[in-house]
Formats: C-alpha cells, sequence, structure tokens
C-alpha cells in the first residue's frame, strides 16, 4: 500500500519591510530623518536628528511612512517653485519700473544754451 499523502502548510509570504529613515534634504544627511506614523490622530510627523527640521501632515489609514516622506519632499519642491515665480516677478517689475523711468527722462540734447555763461570768453 501507498503513503498517505500529507498536507504541506502555506507557507508564509514576507512582507517587505519599508524604510523609516531617510535622507534629509536640509542637511544632506543619510538616514537622519525618521517618521512617526499616529494613526489615532490621523498624523505623519517627520523630524531630522542633526538639523530639527520638523513637518507633519494629515495622513489616512493606507499611508506608511515613504508616503509622509515623498510629502515632504512634494512640499518642498512646491516652495522652491513659488519662490522662483516670486522672484521672476519681482525681476519683471523692476525692468519695468527702469523701463518707465526711461521714458520719462527726456532725451539728451546737443544743444548749446544760449544764457550759458561759459561762451564769455569768445570775445
Amino acid at each position: 500500500m501507498g503513503k498517505r499523502k500529507t498536507k504541506r502548510k502555506p507557507q508564509k509570504k514576507l512582507k517587505d519591510k519599508l524604510d523609516v529613515q531617510f535622507n534629509c534634504v536640509f542637511c544632506n544627511h543619510e538616514n537622519s530623518v525618521e517618521v512617526k506614523i499616529d494613526h489615532s490622530n490621523k498624523l505623519g510627523l517627520l523630524t531630522c536628528k542633526v538639523c530639527d527640521v520638523n513637518w507633519q501632515s494629515v495622513i489616512t489609514y493606507l499611508d506608511e511612512p515613504v508616503d509622509v516622506y515623498s510629502g515632504w519632499i512634494d512640499a518642498c519642491e512646491e516652495v522652491n517653485r513659488q519662490k522662483k515665480l516670486q522672484a521672476l516677478k519681482q525681476r519683471e517689475r523692476e525692468r519695468e519700473r527702469a523701463n518707465r523711468e526711461d521714458s520719462r527722462s527726456p532725451p539728451p540734447q546737443d544743444r548749446v544754451d544760449p544764457f550759458d555763461e561759459d561762451d564769455d570768453d569768445d570775445y
């Protein structure tokens, strides 16, 4: 007679752990940014151990620490984009102001002033 077939237990699928520590954008230190998730208050807290940068965002039940970090990166890029736009607008205003001042001043004239007293030397 043959052996009975034994049922194998299903193998557990190993879940890859996502990072909790990341590189800081401001001080460029590796693994200095730590992300903590507070599901009860629905907050993601991000802090840098070196430069003490803090940032927090509202999270959902699906969010992981990498989502909070990527949100922080997106927010930093948005701030940089806004500053660039402001700088461009400021430069345009300064150019317009300079153009207006140039157009208001009368063009220089090469005429001799008839009432100039320095011409008395000719006599």
